[in-house]
């Protein structure tokens, strides 16, 4: 196994637009012991391999072994299974969405079609030449007989009819 920790401490640091100063900073490290390590002089104890790792954004194993290409590449891999995630996720947000949306909808045309019925019954008891607030009684009072005196829906249909016919006579 060929260790390639300092080229890759170098390529990663250098693709990431730092200098050998900010990763000091980070780790708490000396700049010259950056610099030792990416000369390949010395390697980072190893209680920094993980801290390094997690800067980086890559596997221990990466630092250590892999070539950057691969390591670019595992790299790409995370990095599109972490954009699949957060697609699928905002895939399902934009699918509630829509299904709010169409409820919002169904709602609006059940609204419109109530209107509309109350427009027509609005239109009708004004050429009947009667208020609402009659035939809402006479209803009333049509249901209350009818109910008492009807023995099928028809009876009962018929009954409201003719009542009717007979308020709007007068």
């Amino acid at each position: 196994m060929n260790i390639m920790i300092s080229e890759n401490l170098k390529a990663l640091r250098k693709k990431k637009n730092k200098k050998q100063e900010d990763l000091a900073e980070i780790l708490s490290v000396s700049i010259n012991a950056v610099s030792k390590w990416e000369r390949g002089e010395c390697y980072p104890d190893i209680e920094l391999l993980p801290k390094l790792a997690e800067y980086y954004n890559v596997s221990v194993d990466d630092l250590l072994v892999r070539e950057i290409k691969t390591i670019e590449k595992t790299m790409s891999l995370r990095q599109i299974g972490e954009s699949a995630s957060i697609v699928a996720e905002n895939s399902n947000k934009i699918a509630a969405s829509i299904e709010e949306v169409a409820a919002a909808i169904n709602a609006i045309d059940v609204l419109i079609e109530s209107k509309m019925v109350s427009q027509e019954i609005q239109e009708i008891t004004k050429d009947l030449g009667v208020s609402l607030h009659q035939i809402n009684i006479a209803i009333g009072q049509i249901e209350k007989v009818a109910y008492s005196n009807a023995t099928t829906a028809e009876d009962l249909a018929s009954t409201i009819a003719q009542d009717l016919k007979e308020l709007t006579s007068e």
